[in-house]
């Protein structure tokens, strides 16, 4: 009896452990993914503000005769690059996640899926 009591105990310790483990993990990939949703918001507000100095640039420039096209096309230019960015952390989301996005309709789904739940095109 004491034999069945301590390989009980061991079962509940090793389950314990095993789910310690796991919330671990978890609790990891959860401060990952908030790590980088903050950067997608910092980078949106870079991109909030580039776009105010696009307007501001263009008032001033209707004010006078300046011409501004290659101003514009630097700031065009910043934003493409910081919605680049956005991109990247967002794929860097899904794969923590473990979720792909489907490129037909851009709905996601888990990553072990061959077909997308939403329009049924074959996922990559």
């Amino acid at each position: 009896m004491a034999k069945d009591f301590n390989e009980t105990i061991n079962q509940v310790v090793d389950t314990a452990k095993g789910t310690a483990a796991k919330a671990g993990k978890k609790a990891g990939e959860v401060f990952e993914i908030s790590k980088l949703k903050l950067k997608i918001y910092d980078v949106e507000g870079d991109i909030k503000s580039t776009y105010h100095q696009l307007g501001k640039l263009a008032a001033d420039a209707y004010k006078g005769d300046k011409d501004i096209r290659d101003e514009i096309a630097l700031h065009v230019a910043e934003i493409d690059a910081m919605n680049e960015k956005i991109a990247d952390y967002k794929e860097s989301i899904r794969e923590i996640k473990k979720i792909t996005k489907c490129t037909t309709c851009d709905k996601e789904n888990p990553i072990t899926s061959d077909f997308c739940s939403a329009c049924g095109a074959k996922l990559d």
